[in-house]
């Protein structure tokens, strides 16, 4: 991107805004740098805590496997929902973050014009409506983020009720034996789960 940005003639300087052209590359740096390696150790953390309990459980309780399709499904579908939301949200936090950057550095530039002309609280309240777009923008995604979270706990909650209460019919009933001591270790990763 650098190199682009680097070669590109002076028309595409013209066309576009020099608050959008900082904002793409501090994003992307700024992702890359700080938020990629924690991304890919949260992942893989979370991948083999996930596939630990799954296995524990099915292991210990063979009938959780019935309860699993129809969950797959509705993580699948929320999932879904869930991309296609927070890929719209994102690209309308970047573009309103976009002149946010164009307005600091016309406004560094131009302070001199700024205070001859006593245009200080102009600036102030146009900088003010700038941040409060951008705020809304963020705060979507972070309401959308906790969205996806809560159908995550109703998954694990529905997963966790079932294997509770299948786990105790099948023990009464005489139609499975199951050891307790390793039930415990299948719910204790199942909260395990849920706390995630």
């Amino acid at each position: 991107m650098t190199k682009a940005i680097l070669r590109a003639k002076i028309s595409f300087f013209d066309t576009q805004p020099q608050g959008r052209i900082l904002n793409r590359f501090s994003a992307d740096v700024g992702s890359n740098d700080d938020m990629l390696p924690q991304t890919l150790f949260d992942f893989s953390m979370i991948l083999f805590i996930v596939l630990g309990a799954i296995a524990t459980t099915i292991t210990v309780l063979p009938f959780a496997l019935l309860a699993l399709p129809p969950l797959l499904w509705y993580f699948l579908s929320v999932r879904r929902t869930f991309v296609a939301s927070t890929r719209e949200l994102k690209r309308l936090e970047g573009m309103s973050r976009s002149p946010i950057f164009a307005m600091l550095g016309e406004s560094l530039s131009g302070i001199a014009t700024i205070r001859a002309n006593a245009s200080l609280q102009y600036f102030v309240t146009k900088f003010q409506e700038m941040h409060d777009a951008h705020t809304r923008a963020f705060f979507s995604f972070i309401a959308s983020s906790r969205w996806f979270g809560f159908r995550m706990d109703s998954i694990m909650f529905l997963l966790m009720a079932l294997v509770s209460f299948l786990s105790v019919l099948f023990q009464q009933q005489k139609w499975f034996n199951i050891d307790p001591a390793i039930l415990g270790l299948s719910i204790s990763m199942l909260l395990q789960l849920a706390g995630i």
